[in-house]
């Protein structure tokens, strides 16, 4: 279930399915009325196991943005560059 800050939700099960870090929540739907409805029933995640989450979704995006491509292509210009130094003659 996706959520925003400021939703209100009910907890129901802090152990959902014996899951450490899952909760299962009723979205409280408020309306200009005394009555609050349950309005959805879902699944979010603990604020620890959020944050691991985010967290390995940044680290994951950062990954894909930098790419191996360009630090192998680096290192191995730089050894061939060292190679072909050896072999240059003399400039007069």
């Amino acid at each position: 279930m996706s959520f925003r800050s400021g939703d209100v939700f009910h907890v129901v099960d802090t152990l959902h399915n014996g899951t450490v870090g899952a909760w299962q929540v009723y979205r409280i739907g408020l309306s200009s009325g005394r009555n609050n409805q349950e309005v959805q029933k879902g699944i979010i995640p603990n604020k620890a196991r959020a944050e691991e989450l985010a967290t390995a979704q940044f680290n994951a995006t950062k990954k894909e943005m930098s790419g191996n491509d360009g630090k192998n292509y680096f290192f191995r210009r730089r050894r061939s560059t060292h190679r072909r130094t050896k072999s240059l003659g003399k400039v007069t």
